[in-house]
């Protein structure tokens, strides 16, 4: 969930000025300060804001001269209010469950021959059938052998190979 939200800057108080999204990604990654480190790295947005202006220390500065132009990019509000943290899947900014789920569970390929099988004229358990085939995911001595179980096998129709999925359908 962090990984797909990002911080709205208010007051400032609430959001890691190095390791938290605020102004893209997290000012430690761009800058690309060692991970070593990053447990230094306590200070808050709301330090580097004097009278609703960036206010970046010198010394900070000439270790990170593009500090200032990346962070000048974030707009301050003048009025005093929480920051808040949203998720940046979703035009509002909330996170339903439905979102989550979207997000996580991405709809697949449509396979075109899915129709064709998953139909009320077809019992499901043919469908099944004809389903598992077509994905090579049918229990055959060959499949089982990937799976990790030994078995021996040998071809009921040309007493040669392991027992595969086509010739014993096609």
């Amino acid at each position: 969930m962090i990984e797909n939200s990002k911080w709205l800057v208010g007051n400032g108080e609430s959001v890691n000025f190095w390791l938290e999204s605020w102004c893209g990604p997290p000012l430690a990654t761009i800058l690309n300060i060692h991970p070593n480190y990053w447990h230094h790295l306590t200070a808050t947005v709301s330090d580097f804001i004097r009278d609703s202006k960036w206010s970046i220390p010198i010394s900070v500065q000439s270790a990170f001269p593009t500090l200032r132009q990346i962070v000048s990019q974030v707009t301050i509000p003048f009025e005093d209010r929480h920051d808040r943290l949203v998720w940046i899947n979703n035009n509002s900014g909330d996170m339903t469950f439905k979102d989550a789920f979207l997000y996580k569970c991405k709809p697949g390929a449509t396979i075109k021959w899915a129709k064709s099988i998953w139909c009320s004229d077809i019992p499901p358990s043919k469908s099944m059938l004809v389903w598992r085939l077509m994905q090579d995911k049918l229990p055959t001595d060959e499949n089982l052998m990937i799976r990790g179980c030994s078995i021996p096998s040998m071809c009921s129709s040309c007493y040669h190979f392991t027992e595969t999925s086509f010739p014993l359908f096609f």
